[in-house]
């Protein structure tokens, strides 16, 4: 289920061409950043800096946006 806040940062990040976001959520990160941070922990540090395709997602087709979401998902989880 969307969040009603969803519509309004992803307005505001194509408005403004840059946001700091931080979210638990990796298709939600893939979908909105052409940059991604993974922290470690303990002490913090960072344990990834991913670019994304970003740029290209809001112009997407669903199936097409669904697919580059997934692979980059996998891409994602596979450096952490």
């Amino acid at each position: 289920m969307r969040d009603p806040d969803d519509d309004m940062v992803l307005e505001c990040a194509v408005a403004s061409g840059s946001q700091f976001i931080v979210t638990h959520n990796i298709e939600e990160a893939v979908i909105l950043a052409d940059r991604i941070i993974v922290l470690g922990r303990n002490p913090a540090h960072i344990h990834a800096n991913i670019h994304t395709a970003a740029d290209t997602t809001l112009e997407l087709p669903a199936r097409q946006l669904y697919n580059l979401v997934q692979s980059e998902r996998d891409q994602l989880l596979m450096t952490i």
